[in-house]
């Protein structure tokens, strides 16, 4: 699953291509995205001065990271 978030499309652009390449579904993040699912996760998202835009940093604070053991 690839979470995106684009300002200007660039990125929207290249997580298409991406999700295209690699066979999986792309969606952008917004306050209203959460997920639960128990699967590989890619986060593609522009920085601003060498930061993650806000509505990302929230986001990524709203998931329970879990840790895969072999």
């Amino acid at each position: 699953m690839i979470y995106y978030f684009s300002g200007t499309g660039n990125t929207e652009h290249i997580a298409k291509k991406l999700a295209t390449k690699i066979g999986q579904e792309f969606i952008p993040i917004t306050h209203e995205t959460i997920t639960d699912k128990d699967e590989r996760t890619i986060i593609q998202t522009p920085l601003y001065f060498w930061s993650m835009p806000q509505i990302v940093k929230e986001y990524l604070s709203m998931i329970t990271w879990k840790k895969k053991m072999n």
